[in-house]
């Protein structure tokens, strides 16, 4: 699952900064770097840019593209029409 980046809008990015401020924990659903779906349980740590890809931290440490994120406490992510494509 080796696709460009495509950025998130700046809306869901001041949703994960406020819940990450928060602390809040909740269900995230995203999609692996081989393409298939995970949900997990937890908090937002951080968020950081690695070579023009934006990345979302978990507490457990994992990092996740947040082009993959599906939803994150309920709210959608993907294929919702607030990502904007770059490619």
């Amino acid at each position: 699952m080796d696709e460009c980046y495509k950025p998130l809008s700046c809306e869901l990015i001041d949703y994960l900064e406020i819940w990450a401020t928060q602390k809040r924990k909740g269900d995230i659903v995203f999609l692996t770097p081989e393409g298939t779906k995970d949900a997990v349980y937890s908090g937002i740590t951080t968020w950081f840019a690695r070579d023009g890809v934006e990345f979302l931290v978990l507490d457990s440490g994992v990092e996740v593209r947040l082009d993959r994120l599906v939803s994150v406490f309920g709210i959608p992510f993907g294929g919702n029409g607030l990502n904007s494509a770059t490619c």
